[in-house]
């Protein structure tokens, strides 16, 4: 009964906390024209696929639904190859060992799927923020936190169908890669550039 009253408060709380981000990324989504960042469609454009793709990834974070993920993460090779760790994940999750051409879709929606911890998990606050997130109870499963509450586009530069926007998202400075077909703009990779302690 202890255990079933924890999940509720935890899922209370995961409720709370995605409707204050959700509402502190609206705040921030017309970022206003920079140096670097451009007052065109297209850069508007760019600008909402970021901040659904972190409204996305908060959602899946709390519900482990990963289906509109190809609303904004695309498979092109275009992004650029993944990290080297993350090829190496896809190849031991999926069992092919030999490939190489993961793309970026592929591998966002492998790492916010949520498998079943060997024993039993339970939701938890974060006691970094006071957050709740899925806290397996074995060692070495991930601890998925929230989106950042924030995003400041520090540059976006685009060049026909293909777009790099650097961004600082709270946590660190980051830089994406866009691309355009038909007619709308898809995150293809992201890396990150420099994390603030």
């Amino acid at each position: 009964m202890l255990r079933i009253r924890r999940y509720l408060f935890a899922a209370a709380a995961c409720l709370f906390v995605a409707g204050i981000t959700s509402l502190a990324l609206a705040n921030h989504r017309r970022a206003a024209a920079t140096a670097g960042v451009p007052d065109n469609e297209d850069s508007r454009l760019i600008q909402e696929t970021i901040y659904r793709s972190f409204e996305l990834q908060h959602q899946a974070v709390l519900t482990m639904d990963t289906s509109a993920f190809s609303t904004v993460f695309v498979n092109d090779p275009r992004g650029g190859p993944l990290l080297p760790t993350q090829i190496q994940h896809m190849q031991e999750v999926t069992g092919e060992l030999a490939k190489t051409d993961f793309g970026y879709l592929d591998f966002q929606v492998e790492f916010f799927t949520v498998r079943p911890a060997p024993e039993e998990a339970e939701l938890a606050l974060d006691s970094d923020g006071g957050v709740a997130v899925l806290r397996p109870t074995p060692p070495g499963v991930n601890v998925l936190r929230s989106a950042p509450p924030e995003l400041r586009f520090i540059s976006i530069v685009i060049e026909g169908d293909r777009a790099v926007a650097t961004l600082d998202t709270g946590s660190s400075l980051r830089e994406m890669v866009l691309v355009r077909l038909d007619g709308k703009w898809f995150i293809a990779g992201s890396k990150v550039i420099r994390a603030w302690p």
